[in-house]
C-alpha cells in the first residue's frame, strides 16, 4: 500500500475519508492548524517546516501532496529527504512561499470558518517572508504531477519552463481543487501513485 503524506494549505475542503482505499493517507499536522502558538512563538517557514519534518518516519517512503501553500512544504520535504519522498504532488501551485499579510491571513480563515488565534494573524505577518522555491523545484528528481482547477487564477505557465510535471485540469474547481468533485482529484491521484509504486 501506498503511504501518502497530505499537506494541506489554508483552505482545505478535503475529507480525507473519501480517499480511495489503496492510498494510505497520512495527515500531517501543521504549526498553524493544530496549534495555538504563544504570542513570541516563531512562525516562519523553517519553523513551519521544522514542525512538520519531526513527524516523518524515514523507515518510510512516501508521495507527498502538498495543496497551495502547503506545497512549498511539500518541495522542501522532498529536496531534504530525497530518499523518503518518492513522488510530489501539488494543487494549485506556485513555487514561492508568500509574504503574508495580517489582512491576507485573517480573510483566509474566514473562509475556511475556522476560529483563530489574533496572534497567529499577528505571528504570521510578522515572521513570513517571500521564499523563492523555483531552483529547488528544478533540482528534484522524483515524479511530480500538478493539478490546477479551471476556475483558478493560478496559470500553468506560472510554472518553470524547464520544469518536467505531468499538469492536470480539475474541471469546474477553484483554488480548491477538491470543489465540487473530490472524486475526479483523488483518480489522479491514485493513478499517479500506481505508476511510481505499483501495488
Amino acid at each position: 500500500m501506498v503511504k501518502f503524506i497530505f499537506i494541506p494549505g489554508f483552505i482545505n475542503s478535503v475529507e480525507l475519508a473519501t480517499a480511495p482505499s489503496d492510498l494510505e493517507i497520512v495527515g500531517f499536522n501543521q504549526l498553524l492548524r493544530d496549534n495555538n502558538p504563544a504570542l513570541d512563538q516563531k512562525l516562519t517557514f523553517d519553523d513551519q517546516y521544522d514542525y512538520l519534518e519531526k513527524q516523518l518516519n524515514r523507515s518510510n517512503r512516501y508521495i507527498a501532496f502538498g495543496d497551495s501553500m502547503g506545497a512549498t512544504f511539500a518541495t522542501y520535504l522532498a529536496f531534504q529527504n530525497p530518499k523518503n519522498i518518492i513522488g510530489l504532488v501539488f494543487g494549485d501551485y506556485v513555487p514561492r512561499y508568500q509574504k503574508l499579510t495580517t489582512r491576507w491571513v485573517d480573510q483566509m480563515m474566514q473562509i475556511e470558518q475556522k476560529s483563530v488565534d489574533n496572534t497567529v494573524i499577528k505571528g504570521l505577518a510578522r515572521d513570513s517572508k517571500e521564499i523563492d522555491f523555483t531552483e529547488i523545484l528544478l533540482s528534484l528528481h522524483c515524479p511530480i504531477m500538478i493539478l490546477k482547477g479551471e476556475k483558478s487564477r493560478f496559470s500553468f505557465e506560472q510554472l518553470p519552463k524547464r520544469l518536467r510535471a505531468d499538469c492536470r485540469i480539475i474541471p469546474n474547481a477553484g483554488h480548491d481543487i477538491f470543489q465540487p468533485q473530490p472524486d475526479i482529484v483523488w483518480k489522479h491521484i491514485s493513478d499517479f501513485a500506481r505508476k511510481i509504486s505499483p501495488l
